[in-house]
């Protein structure tokens, strides 16, 4: 089984899948981040959606999702990325065709959050440079992120799950997740 989990930064997707042990993990932007690093594109893994112009991005992706597509053969696996990627030159697709077609997900799960508490967490966040913004765009982004699970979907036959992680309700949020993969 894949699963793509998904959310914008803060919304807490990666604390949701913390405790799934019976699925290797594996993150895109990690592999992105070497590759790009690699050919002198970025210093810092924030530098990926900020610095780098659309053609290279494009090609940073392909050589990401190639080696997922090689670590996720005949494993369980929950790739944590995003869907659509905000930078300064608008949203881009964060699972290209090319992408769907090498790691063909069977789910989706969306992890979303209030706005509100998404900047509280990027506040809070000191380990990574997280973009200031406004509630609106907070809540932009995340029906940006529905509108391409809705395309990515269809294109895949995967069904999508979304789940409401609620600051300090993580164990439901977990909870939710450990119902919708036992019922597939």
């Amino acid at each position: 089984m894949i699963i793509v989990l998904t959310g914008i930064p803060g919304c807490g997707k990666t604390t949701v899948v913390s405790e799934l042990k019976d699925f290797q993990e594996l993150n895109p932007g990690d592999f992105m981040f070497e590759a790009a690093k690699d050919l002198n594109l970025v210093k810092t893994r924030d530098d990926l959606r900020k610095h780098i112009n659309p053609e290279d991005y494009k090609k940073i992706q392909e050589i990401a999702m190639n080696k997922i597509a090689e670590l996720t053969k005949d494993k369980d696996s929950i790739i944590n990325t995003h869907l659509s990627i905000k930078h300064p030159y608008g949203f881009t697709q964060g699972l290209p065709d090319f992408a769907l077609e090498k790691i063909k997900p069977d789910m989706f799960v969306l992890v979303e959050a209030e706005p509100k508490e998404i900047i509280e967490r990027r506040t809070s966040d000191g380990s990574r440079d997280r973009d200031s913004e406004e509630e609106f765009e907070l809540d932009t982004h995340q029906k940006m992120n529905r509108y391409f699970a809705s395309i990515y979907a269809n294109k895949t036959n995967a069904s999508i799950k979304i789940i409401h992680n609620r600051q300090g309700k993580i164990e439901e949020s977990r909870e939710e997740l450990k119902k919708a993969i036992d019922s597939f």
